[in-house]
């Protein structure tokens, strides 16, 4: 929907027309731009929550391993 925001075309040849179009045109890219910032927030986030996940298993595997290696 931001795309078809981004993309109004004037329905006539006066300025208020061509005013009109620009606005919707800004409002859409500023939509997009937003979306497009979000949406690399919300990647890094769940790649640092990735990594934080495999860094606990690590831990977890090797806490397992040393209490193991010690009932022996």
């Amino acid at each position: 929907m931001a795309e078809r925001l981004a993309a109004v075309m004037a329905p006539g040849h006066e300025p208020a027309s061509g005013f009109v179009a620009e606005t919707q045109n800004n409002s859409g890219q500023a939509l997009l731009n937003s979306i497009t910032q979000m949406m690399a927030f919300a990647q890094s986030y769940l790649g640092g929550l990735d990594q934080t996940e495999q860094a606990y298993g690590a831990q977890e595997t090797s806490g397992s391993q040393t209490f193991q290696n010690g009932m022996r």
